[in-house]
């Protein structure tokens, strides 16, 4: 629970001390008057990244600070913003990180505006909003997932390779169609095979000959 929220220097607040009880707390006023200022300067508490630009105008330093009731113990967080040096954050007193302070801060409570509803509908927020369930059985189900996911996986992969050798034997089948189809057309007959089996003879006993053939062959090629 939030006892009081102190703030000093942020934007169009100069110093302003709020006390709050249990129960529903309303701050109204007209536009311009400073609300989105207290609830900027508690998400600063709360591990909202700061700006410089928060400051007030004329100032060096900003300061807010809130006391918290937690568990029946007190937490103070203080966030000290500076245009001269790095800010700084604090947790009852004791210098910290601003990790640490998001911690500490996601156990006293949450912030929500009215932007808070895009992110429902912002696809990347789902994982996040998954998380804030039940781990154990979060677990399971991701065992789940990554079981069904690599089984899929191994599935594709052994389809693509039966594609993949199907359309190779695809090819040779066409490849020897091809063959058969040129050697029909050369309407090759067995005495045209003993002729020409005669001719290769030749070219190996009179390589002179074959040697006149190339050289036929090239100036006709010249020609």
């Amino acid at each position: 629970m939030l006892k009081s929220l102190s703030v000093k220097h942020i934007a169009l607040i100069d110093d302003m001390t709020l006390n709050f009880h249990s129960g529903l707390t309303a701050i109204t006023g007209e536009t311009g008057a400073g609300k989105s200022m207290v609830l900027e300067s508690l998400q600063l508490l709360f591990g909202k990244r700061s700006d410089q630009d928060m400051i007030r105008h004329g100032f060096d330093e900003a300061v807010v600070l809130g006391v918290f009731e937690l568990n029946g113990e007190t937490i103070t967080i203080e966030r000290r913003l500076s245009s001269q040096s790095k800010h700084q954050m604090k947790l009852n007193g004791e210098t910290v990180t601003l990790a640490k302070i998001r911690e500490v801060a996601s156990a006293i409570g949450h912030i929500h505006n009215q932007d808070d509803l895009y992110e429902l509908i912002d696809p990347k927020s789902y994982i996040h909003l998954l998380d804030t369930f039940d781990q154990k059985a979060l677990e399971t189900i991701r065992i789940d997932y990554l079981l069904s996911k690599s089984s899929y996986e191994d599935a594709l992969k052994k389809k693509q390779h039966i594609i993949e050798q199907h359309e190779t034997k695809q090819k040779q089948d066409d490849l020897i169609k091809f063959q058969i189809q040129e050697l029909e057309a050369l309407q090759l007959t067995s005495h045209i095979l003993e002729d020409t089996q005669e001719e290769l003879q030749k070219l190996k006993i009179n390589p002179d000959l074959k040697e006149n053939l190339d050289l036929s062959e090239n100036l006709k090629n010249l020609n």
